[in-house]
């Protein structure tokens, strides 16, 4: 992400795709979420790229996904099971 302060990339994101659709859409609503929730550029960077690792790691283009479901990724990684 390039904006007036700098630019800002997300680590690097190693997951299995399931299904290919979707994951561009669910960056962009990401970063749209971001960009309305959240001050640090770099955070916003991060959560728009866990909202589209995770796209692509459910079936079908409608991701089901909640900000918790993120947040989480972007804290502890892949997960296979969350209890």
């Amino acid at each position: 992400m390039l904006n007036e302060k700098g630019f800002y990339q997300s680590r690097v994101h190693t997951f299995d795709v399931y299904d290919r659709i979707g994951g561009g859409d669910a960056f962009a609503a990401g970063m749209i979420h971001a960009l309305y929730h959240m001050e640090d550029a770099s955070t916003q960077e991060e959560y728009a790229t866990c909202s589209g690792v995770l796209g692509h790691t459910t079936y079908g283009d409608s991701p089901v996904l909640s900000k918790q479901d993120i947040l989480y990724y972007m804290e502890h990684g892949k997960s296979d099971v969350i209890r």
